[in-house]
Formats: C-alpha cells, sequence, structure tokens
C-alpha cells in the first residue's frame, strides 16, 4: 500500500515537471510570433473572447484576427508538435 503510494507521487511529480517543461516552451514559441499575431492569439487564449471583440481590442477587422490566431496555431503546430496543439486548444 505505501509503495503503492509512493509510485502514485513520483509519476504526479513526474507530470507536473513535463507540464511545467512544455508551458514553458509554448510560453517561449509564443513570444516568437510576429506581434499582432501574438496578442490576437494570447487575447484569445488568456481571455476567451470572441474574434469580434479581440478585433475591437486591437483595431483590426474580425478577419485579421482569424487569420492570426489559424497561422499562429500553424506556426505553432510546426514548431512544436501536435501533442503541444492539442494542449493549446484543451486550455481555452
Amino acid at each position: 500500500m505505501l509503495n503503492d503510494f509512493a509510485e502514485a507521487g513520483r509519476y504526479e511529480s513526474d507530470f507536473l515537471v513535463r507540464e511545467k517543461q512544455l508551458k514553458e516552451l509554448i510560453e517561449i514559441e509564443v513570444a516568437a510570433l510576429p506581434e499582432q499575431m501574438r496578442k490576437a492569439f494570447e487575447i484569445s487564449r488568456n481571455h476567451d473572447l470572441a474574434h469580434k471583440e479581440i478585433a475591437e481590442q486591437l483595431g483590426v477587422s474580425e478577419g485579421v484576427v482569424r487569420n492570426n490566431i489559424s497561422r499562429s496555431l500553424k506556426i505553432l503546430r510546426e514548431k512544436l508538435g501536435p501533442v503541444v496543439l492539442l494542449y493549446l486548444l484543451l486550455k481555452r
């Protein structure tokens, strides 16, 4: 029983370390995006706003926001792989 508890704790610790590393890697790649693309992407992920609301905040059209977010996801998918993309989509 104690061994099971210790093993579960080890698994959870490993998961938390890997999750932290993954978040750091994502943050680095998001920061490397072009400024307008990064802003639209971060607002959409961190504030859960509709494209129209993001467009109003940034002073651009809704289409520009949609394209910037789509291009951001494509760039991140290419750099980080599909697992990270899934993480980003589920985070929302």
